[in-house]
């Protein structure tokens, strides 16, 4: 007999995924995957922020959002001085920096194949 871990372990270097949503097809290699996701069809959000109301689906939207009420900004960049609540803004703001505004600004809007030369470094 085999435990769930370890099966849930070979799924994760074979590529099985034996769990589908019956809504659209989706698979998924764990099962708590596919619960999560049944949540964008039931709308059930389990994880609840009890100072303004709101309720996430996942737990790191939560987590981001209270980071809006405790004014938490873990990132910042080294060049600017600007902070983030999210990697993720932080990542796109450095963007800046390497590309361009105007490169920056037609890679946000989908204007494919747009090059344009990158800011000088600062001096």
């Amino acid at each position: 007999m085999q435990s769930s871990a370890l099966v849930t372990h070979r799924c994760a270097h074979t590529g099985v995924k034996p769990y589908m949503c019956p809504e659209c097809g989706k698979c998924f290699s764990q099962h708590s995957n596919l619960v999560t996701h049944n949540c964008t069809y039931t709308g059930h959000k389990p994880y609840h922020y009890l100072d303004c109301g709101k309720s996430f689906s996942h737990s790191s939207h939560l987590t981001a959002h209270q980071r809006i009420h405790h004014c938490v900004q873990p990132s910042s960049c080294p060049l600017g001085g600007r902070s983030f609540g999210q990697c993720s803004n932080l990542h796109r703001h450095e963007k800046i920096h390497t590309m361009g505004l105007k490169a920056l600004a037609m890679l946000m809007l989908g204007v494919v194949g747009t090059v344009a030369a990158p800011l000088p470094a600062p001096t």
